[in-house]
């Protein structure tokens, strides 16, 4: 045991197991990362657990940082946190990895149905605390929680969201007094590495570039932006949309268009460079918690259009919801957006006051406090 300058008692390679979706580039990887790479420096032991569905990128990142990490992928090689591939199998195999390989102490299980399958068992075993981690967007719960749903947030030690929001209605949703919730947002990770502008040179010359980088899943509405897409180009020149994201399960060859100047680059260890050298910034998407990249975005000091749902407005100041987030259903309401941005890539009233509201208040070292003092207590 010491303690840090700042007064938080931390315990020399006390065992943390971070359980993430996918371990492939994205934002919760990103998040989950830097945080195991800072808890060392306090003399913790951070291990990163996760399926492993199709890119070495991030376990590449993780071997570079020397932390620890397990990949549960089954043999038959399917993505099983969902409800539909989780069978009662994998969740006995999961906790028997867990509790008799990496046997840890603290467990931070991120997204709802990794909880779900963790804190069935934690109490059972010599792990301190488990917490039920919702890191994705509240916009999924519509009615009461069942009583195992609500069984396994009672039964962990606290419930963690990323936003005020989502503490909030998932307290009410799930049963809980919201002493028992707490909120970590995330923070923002500017690039320090800078762009191959062949691409650039070669497409974007001369043309006003707007930029959405997501992960092709469902959920982050591609679709609508490309239809919006197809008719604003057609009533503007010289604008080209860029698209950057892994296809984990989606067909990208319907999104590389160069007669509607789309063009899909597939997922890039340099994404955030990109975000430098683009004139608009965009997050379609139908459900987020506290999405990483339009803290990227705004950072960055760049024009930013997107989705009116809780966690963006969340990141927004709040004078700026109408002029800046359009109804994530509507192709008219998204062209709208396209058009005010393109009219506004040098509006540095709406840019600097977005980028200074994030700065203030989404830092790393914010989070650390949040995280060390959850640990403080174990």
């Amino acid at each position: 045991m010491k303690i840090s300058e700042s007064g938080f008692i931390f315990y020399i390679n006390m065992r943390i197991l971070f359980i993430i979706p996918n371990l492939t580039l994205g934002g919760i990887q990103k998040q989950v990362l830097k945080l195991a790479t800072e808890l060392t420096k306090y003399g913790y032991y951070p291990i990163i657990a996760g399926v492993n569905k199709c890119s070495k990128d991030f376990i590449e990142e993780l071997k570079k940082e020397s932390i620890e990490y397990y990949d549960f992928s089954p043999w038959w090689k399917k993505r099983f946190w969902s409800n539909k591939h989780l069978s009662i199998f994998n969740s006995v195999r999961i906790n028997r990895i867990i509790y008799k390989k990496l046997k840890p102490e603290v467990i931070f299980s991120y997204t709802y149905s990794i909880a779900k399958i963790v804190n069935t068992a934690w109490q059972f075993s010599n792990a301190k605390k488990s917490f039920f981690m919702e890191r994705s967007g509240v916009e999924r719960y519509k009615t009461k929680a069942n009583l195992l749903d609500t069984w396994a947030v009672k039964n962990s030690s606290l419930l963690i969201t990323n936003s005020k929001h989502a503490s909030k209605e998932l307290a009410i949703y799930f049963g809980v007094s919201e002493t028992r919730t707490s909120y970590i947002t995330n923070f923002i990770e500017r690039s320090t590495k800078e762009l191959d502008t062949l691409f650039i040179a070669d497409h974007l010359q001369g043309k006003k570039s707007f930029l959405m980088t997501a992960n092709f899943f469902s959920s982050k509405n591609h679709e609508l932006l490309v239809q919006s897409w197809k008719q604003f180009a057609k009533r503007y020149k010289d604008v080209a949309l860029i698209l950057i994201g892994q296809s984990l399960n989606h067909p990208f060859e319907p999104y590389y268009d160069e007669k509607n100047s789309i063009y899909y680059l597939g997922s890039l260890k340099n994404a955030n460079a990109f975000i430098k050298n683009v004139d608009v910034t965009i997050l379609a998407s139908y459900v987020e918690g506290c999405p990483n990249v339009v803290l990227e975005y705004l950072a960055e000091g760049k024009i930013f259009i997107g989705s009116d749902i809780p966690a963006i407005r969340e990141i927004i100041p709040d004078q700026y919801h109408n002029t800046l987030l359009f109804d994530n259903h509507s192709i008219p309401e998204c062209l709208s957006k396209l058009e005010f941005a393109l009219n506004n890539i040098e509006n540095k009233t709406i840019i600097n006051h977005c980028k200074e509201f994030v700065l203030k208040n989404y830092s790393l070292n914010e989070m650390m406090l949040k995280y060390l003092k959850i640990l403080d207590h174990v």
